[in-house]
């Protein structure tokens, strides 16, 4: 303290210090203020540029722009009296490529190749050839997986390792590397197991339901309350990876209260919640219908086959009569008696041979499905006041698709991730196309898109999400194919201001790869304005 001050407060500051706290400690209990009052700021944000229905804005091309982003980089670097940074050389920009591509460094022999390649469509080539490495979809898988919160064990206490778990990440794999159109890989990942028709794919696509942590001990303890206060966190954090992997939004936020940012009433979270209800952490059979049913068809002629067999021993041996030893019996059967029955014990072996060679159907930690009771709203998140009973449904903040999924609240669990789905994926829908799209961006370039100019880049989503240009290498080849990322950046390494607009202002993410390459050639002479607050 320091010297000719007193300890003791002013009325004033008493009541300042006293004002502050009580708004420090009421803000967590917020809850108990009417969901109508909680929530009136949040629908203040359905205006906000992300909810709103994808546009094709006008694109003024110059003639150095060679696609419409370019355009509006080149017109927002003028503004501040900038130019492009020189290009890259060919083996600096193999390496970005290899690098953000397949996360592989190039060979020595194919950059030499790439440098003395002068074909016009070089670059073009390279990138065509990189997509269609194997080692692209481990390279793009790994950045799904990480958003899927993807593990190969259970977590909590125990942490037990989860054998079958690895089938999904097989499948982000091939889905990448296959050119899987976005619309059906979210259908598969929310309700693949249901979708018809059913395939082994669609089935461990559902595993992003169950890829997240599982409380064992949780889920076992004898204690009514405290068991569903468990499911209850698993279900938030199934509907937190289901929303903000393909919505961007922190549904799960809305679990105790309205949404206090996003226009999320805390109905609507449990009308998701409804939608999952009936899921549940376990391993499942992977095999489709058809080949389940074959695989027991065949089991049961086997079976049948072998019981014949059986019969016919049976009968032979019988005729001897049961006071007498088989031994005795088999040794004065007579020479067609003693042909049938060891054809019929060769046929008994033979078919037990086959049977034990049927190889059972493959499992997955993909999840298991039961028919759940309706979902209530709980007051203040707490299990013990269940409130109304809600039907399963969407967000009413994406205005241009009906939230109401059309199913009462006992409707069938397939149902009602069917419908989710459809919700979900349906191309008036501009949220997956947004956080898609972000994302790609971010991983190309160590950038996001933000509130402002950035909406100028609402082409780039629209052509993204049309249905007839939606595959995941699509987007990728429209991030790729433009000369402007063949560019390199003198600038420090240091300032990143994720924002398109202060792309001009700090380093322009020139590389592909998110990790930072070494960098060349000589900087721009123009000096750099300081970056906006």
């Amino acid at each position: 303290m320091k010297p000719g001050k007193s300890m003791v407060c002013t009325p004033a500051a008493l009541l300042s210090r006293a004002a502050s706290l009580l708004a420090f400690m009421v803000l967590p209990f917020s809850s108990i203020v009417p969901i109508s009052a909680l929530a009136a700021n949040a629908r203040e944000t359905n205006g906000h540029w992300s909810l709103q229905p994808l546009k094709a804005p006008v694109v003024t091309r110059t003639s150095i722009d060679t696609s419409p982003i370019d355009a509006y980089i080149t017109a927002r670097l003028a503004t501040n009296g900038l130019a492009l940074s020189p290009e890259a050389n060919r083996a600096t920009l193999i390496r970005r490529l290899s690098f953000d591509l397949i996360g592989l460094p190039p060979s020595p022999r194919e950059i030499d190749d790439f440098v003395q390649n002068q074909f016009p469509g070089a670059y073009e080539q390279l990138v065509e050839r990189l997509l269609a490495s194997p080692h692209y979809g481990e390279r793009w898988g790994r950045h799904w997986l990480d958003v899927a919160r993807y593990t190969e064990s259970q977590g909590f206490e125990y942490d037990k390792l989860r054998d079958n778990a690895w089938h999904y990440r097989d499948y982000i794999i091939k889905s990448f590397n296959d050119d899987k159109p976005y619309d059906r890989f979210m259908k598969e990942q929310v309700a693949g197991d249901v979708l018809e028709p059913v395939t082994s794919d669609g089935i461990v696509g559902a595993s992003l339901l169950v890829c997240g942590p599982w409380d064992e001990a949780g889920n076992g303890q004898a204690n009514a309350a405290q068991k569903a206060i468990t499911r209850e966190e698993e279900m938030e954090d199934l509907i937190s990876v289901v929303g903000q992997t393909f919505l961007g939004l922190t549904i799960n936020c809305a679990r105790c209260h309205a949404h206090k940012f996003d226009p999320i009433p805390q109905e609507e979270y449990y009308r998701v919640k409804s939608v999952f209800d009936g899921v549940k952490h376990g391993e499942r059979s992977i095999a489709n219908t058809a080949e389940a049913k074959a695989r027991e068809e065949r089991i049961a002629a086997l079976k049948k086959q072998i019981a014949a067999a059986q019969d016919v021993v049976a009968r032979i041996e019988d005729e001897g009569g049961f006071a007498i030893p088989q031994s005795e019996i088999v040794a004065n059967l007579d020479g067609a008696q003693r042909a049938e029955r060891e054809s019929a014990l060769s046929r008994i072996k033979t078919h037990r041979h086959t049977l034990e060679a049927i190889k059972p159907l493959p499992v997955s930690y993909a999840g298991t499905r039961v028919q759940p009771a309706p979902t209530h709203n709980l007051k203040r998140g707490d299990v013990k006041e269940p409130g109304e009973v809600v039907t399963p449904g969407g967000l009413s903040a994406i205005t241009e698709v009906d939230p109401e999924l059309g199913l009462a609240a006992d409707a069938p669990e397939a149902q009602r991730r069917l419908k989710f789905a459809d919700w979900l994926a349906d191309p008036r829908n501009p949220l997956p196309a947004r956080v898609m799209a972000n994302r790609v961006w971010h991983f190309h370039l160590a950038l996001s898109f933000r509130p402002g100019p950035r909406r100028d880049a609402e082409r780039f989503w629209r052509e993204w999400r049309a249905p007839d240009a939606s595959p995941i290498a699509r987007l990728a080849r429209h991030e790729v194919h433009r000369e402007r990322l063949e560019r390199e950046d003198a600038a420090p390494a240091d300032r990143e201001l994720g924002d398109l607009p202060a792309v001009v202002h700090s380093n322009r993410k020139r590389v592909l790869s998110p990790r930072r390459v070494p960098r060349c050639g000589q900087p721009t002479p123009l000096a750099f304005p300081a970056a906006p607050p």
